[in-house]
């Protein structure tokens, strides 16, 4: 959990999220009728971004209530 805690402070410092270019991409460019599955690390925000876009949300340790937790041990 501290590894989450330390990237979200770290994200903080940086002048772009690269999470917020992504975010724009799929919303602007990315066809309809595709699929997003976010699995990573993180605070869900593709999820939260893009609800009618994202299908399925997957992490290590969920964070957010929407997520399913993934065990891949």
């Amino acid at each position: 959990m501290s590894f989450f805690l330390g990237f979200a402070k770290q994200v903080e410092k940086w002048p772009i999220n690269p999470v917020d270019l992504i975010i724009q991409y799929i919303a602007k460019k990315l066809p309809k009728n595709h699929i997003i599955v976010d699995m990573g690390c993180g605070e869900a925000k593709l999820s939260a971004s893009l609800k009618h876009k994202v299908r399925l949300s997957l992490k290590i340790i969920a964070i957010a209530s929407f997520r399913s937790t993934l065990s891949i041990w």
